[in-house]
Order: C-alpha cells, then structure tokens, then sequence
C-alpha cells in the first residue's frame, strides 16, 4: 500500500500547518497584515486542521503497516493536533459563556428596561440624518458605506473609491 507511506508524514504535515495557521492568527491581525475577521477565520480553520491532523494520526496509530514504520511521527502529529485544537476549542467555550454583545449595559445602577414591543419608525427624514457619510474609504474598503447611502453602482461605487473628486467615468 503506496498511499500509506504518506499517512505519517501527512499527519505531521497537517498538525504542523494547524499550528502554523494558530500562532500566525493573532500577530497578523496586530500588525495590520489582514483583518480580524480574517484571523478570526484562520482561528477557527486551525481547529479544523488540528482536528484533521488528530485523525490522520490516529488512523497512523491504528493501521499495522504504518505503526510499523514507526510510531514517533503520529505521536508528534497527533499531540501537535490536539495542542492546535485547544486554544479554540477554549475560545468558544468562553464566548459561550458570556451573554452576547447586544445583551450587556453599562449602567449597573438603572439598566435599561428590556423592550418587548416594536417602536415606530420615526421616518426616512430622520434615517438620513443619524447616518454618517465618510468619504475617506479606501476602494478594497469592506464598509460600503458610499454604496449603501448613495446607492451607486458596483463600478462607481469602485471608481469613486479610487479617485475621489474627479469626475466619475461614464455609465
């Protein structure tokens, strides 16, 4: 069997990226390299990718032809694994914990009466005045704030994010 000389270093390959994919998550976040959404994503994916890395190792340990070979490979990969899963696994425990954003007030002493009933909308007039427009947003901006209050098109809304106060091209 060819496919299972490729098990052991697979699983230490996988468990080697899932801890790769967790140190680098939260350092690229701080130093602006990408968005916390992003390394919120490669957080969660380093679970995954642990888990994988688990279960491939695991099916090292159990398969004789491979344990044969060797078994310090799945060892490391598995405790690698199981060393990525954790600190998410920890993660969402916490969150899970704690009552949601929405849920939390700031005034301890008199916090605001929990509202059942629907308000009613205080009209269109009002809407546009409490919505801030920016114009400083860069074209790869993920906020679309000009598109959504200004209800432009997808390619002037790109056009004027490149180039503002030069007239926009043509439609």
């Amino acid at each position: 069997m060819r496919v299972m000389a490729w098990l052991r270093p697979l699983a230490l390959a996988a468990a080697l990226v899932a801890l790769g994919m967790l140190i680098l998550s939260g350092p690229l976040v701080r130093f602006d390299i990408w968005s916390y959404r992003t390394g919120l994503t490669v957080f969660r994916w380093s679970a995954y990718a642990g888990i994988a890395a688990a279960l491939l190792a695991v099916v090292a340990l159990v398969w004789p032809s491979v344990r044969a070979r060797g078994v310090a490979l799945p060892v490391i990969a598995l405790v690698l694994g199981v060393v990525s899963l954790y600190p998410p696994v920890a993660f969402l425990k916490q969150a899970r914990a704690v009552p949601p954003i929405n849920d939390i007030t700031t005034d301890t002493e008199n916090p605001p009466r929990y509202m059942t009933t629907t308000r009613a909308y205080p009209g269109a007039e009002f809407a546009s005045s409490a919505r801030p427009i920016r114009t400083s947003c860069r074209s790869n901006c993920r906020c679309r704030c000009e598109t959504l209050l200004r209800g432009r098109s997808r390619r002037r809304r790109r056009w004027a994010g490149k180039w503002s106060g030069a007239t926009p091209p043509p439609a």
